[in-house]
């Protein structure tokens, strides 16, 4: 768990817009729950700097399009 732990802290530090949509994916699927909130916080915050319409107000949109399987109910 260290290691995890360990490798979870660098991606946070390295964490961008660019990467957040992969490194949220990547998160999800190893229980990082550090490392998905921080990218989840950084896709919001870019959805709502580039997003100037009513019917897109969900700041979760990127990741809903790129990644639907992390929302499912499975």
């Amino acid at each position: 768990d260290s290691l995890k732990a360990l490798c979870e802290e660098s991606l946070c530090s390295n964490l961008t817009s660019e990467n957040a949509t992969e490194l949220f994916h990547l998160a999800s699927l190893h229980d990082a729950t550090e490392l998905k909130d921080l990218a989840f916080d950084i896709l919001c915050r870019y959805v709502r700097a580039r997003v100037d319409c009513p019917c897109c107000v969900s700041p979760n949109l990127t990741v809903h399009l790129v990644h639907p399987h992390l929302f499912s109910a499975d």
